[in-house]
């Protein structure tokens, strides 16, 4: 790997490190749900019609300026993401 490349994954981590932490500082320590915010935005820009869409793109807009919709107790999240489909292997 490049220094270049190491360099980027950095940043992205500060980044990515920076929104955690202002995000659960504003919301009570909670976490931010990615899967139903990308949920979401796939629903509304999954549209045909969303660049023509004035209604769409104005659910798009308040789907990303309103973040703290998507704060949830990282028990909720966990359990969340413990939902699988499918035979589960038990140890």
């Amino acid at each position: 790997m490049t220094d270049q490349e190491k360099a980027m994954i950095f940043s992205g981590a500060q980044q990515q490190y920076i929104f955690n932490k202002i995000f659960a500082d504003h919301n009570e320590g909670k976490f931010f749900d990615v899967e139903s915010w990308m949920n979401d935005v796939e629903k509304i820009t999954s549209d045909n019609l969303f660049a023509i869409s004035p209604e769409k793109q104005e659910e798009l807009a308040k789907v990303i300026e309103n973040l703290d919709d998507y704060a949830v107790d990282a028990i909720d999240l966990h359990s969340k993401n413990e939902k699988h489909e499918g035979p589960q292997l038990v140890l």
